[in-house]
């Protein structure tokens, strides 16, 4: 059976709630690395779109202006 949110009509939401979840993902790596010192962030994603792209090199570039090192894996 599917979760209720899957069966409304309308633009698909799939997406959406990847997109949210991978963004509350990346601060939630974001905030504990920094909060704990020398921040340091290892990421493994799937944000192969060309916004999605552009999305991550934003958290990316704030994340290393802050000092922080960024690792993909």
């Amino acid at each position: 059976m599917m979760p209720f949110f899957f069966m409304t009509k309308g633009p698909p939401i799939k997406g959406l709630c990847q997109l949210l979840s991978g963004f509350l993902l990346a601060c939630a790596v974001v905030s504990r690395a920094v909060a704990f010192g020398h921040p340091q962030a290892e990421i493994m994603h799937y944000w192969v779109s060309p916004g999605e792209q552009a999305a991550l090199q934003v958290i990316k570039k704030r994340f290393e202006a802050a000092g922080g090192e960024w690792i993909e894996t």
